[in-house]
């Protein structure tokens, strides 16, 4: 079974929206919840309190929100192994072998 890294991905997206007639968004405004084969991370806020060791929904940002970014309207579940975050936070969330992880939270 042939496997696509991260490049591959992105021309056959690229490719297929040109055939459609449809305009290329960058990849990094949206976040796919399904998983892929290789790791990626992602921009967002907290939507609500997440405590440590728990999961909770995370809004995805194509960037952060004093550099103009916006909220894409897709949300990812997230898990924290660390500290507990409030609602509201801006956060970075890698993908794992078992779902989005935060790896860094806004203080």
């Amino acid at each position: 079974m042939r496997q696509f890294n991260a490049d591959a991905v992105v021309r056959i997206r690229d490719t297929v929206r040109t055939v459609e007639g449809r305009q290329s968004v960058p990849q990094a405004q949206r976040a796919n919840t399904t998983p892929l084969q290789f790791d990626y991370v992602v921009f967002g806020k907290t939507d609500a309190a997440i405590t440590k060791g728990d999961s909770g929904t995370v809004s995805v940002w194509d960037k952060p929100q004093d550099l103009g970014g916006v909220d894409t309207g897709d949300n990812i579940t997230v898990i924290n192994r660390f500290g507990s975050i409030v609602a509201g936070k801006e956060v970075l969330c890698y993908t794992t072998n078992f779902g989005f992880l935060v790896i860094a939270a806004e203080c």
